[in-house]
């Protein structure tokens, strides 16, 4: 019984073993591109090239004319605490970093002329103006909100001046 099954397993090998695949002519199809002169394969390459360099321009002047055109950034008023008050600094236990600075001695730091990223740097500016511009010993009023809350808050905060002189809460 062993006997049959080791012969016929010979057989199948031996014609798996003589099994072809057929023949193909790749050279002779006129038709492939392989087959074509070397400057109608350059045409063919460079025009797929050209054609996707086209279509990005399409889809991108599209969507600036008939679309939504470029997006714009949307700042929200206030100057934001970005770093970590630390010990030694006037601000600490006051600010935390991600509060919201909205105006400085119950005037709104909001007020700017300009829009867009220019306007925001014009209220950083005038935060920091005010402080330095505080006299020695005199308490400047922060209006702020904490984090992501909605209620504000007004605070009070009594700089220190730094090695040059300036007024500063530490922030």
């Amino acid at each position: 019984d062993n006997d049959t099954t080791s012969d016929e397993s010979l057989s199948t090998l031996e014609l798996l073993k003589s099994a072809k695949a057929p023949d193909v002519e790749y050279d002779a199809n006129p038709d492939l591109l392989q087959n074509r002169p070397a400057y109608q394969r350059a045409v063919v390459l460079s025009g797929g090239v050209v054609f996707n360099i086209l279509l990005a321009f399409a889809c991108y002047f599209g969507e600036l004319t008939v679309g939504r055109g470029l997006p714009e950034p949307i700042f929200n008023p206030g100057v934001v605490v970005s770093q970590t008050v630390s010990n030694d600094s006037p601000a600490y236990g006051v600010l935390k970093k991600g509060d919201v600075i909205l105006g400085v001695n119950e005037v709104s730091s909001i007020s700017s002329s300009k829009r867009g990223i220019w306007g925001s740097q014009e209220q950083i500016s005038n935060v920091i103006s005010t402080i330095r511009e505080t006299q020695n010993g005199e308490d400047i009023k922060l209006t702020i909100v904490h984090g992501m809350d909605s209620a504000t808050d007004v605070v009070s905060v009594s700089p220190k001046r730094n090695l040059d002189g300036q007024a500063s809460i530490g922030v």
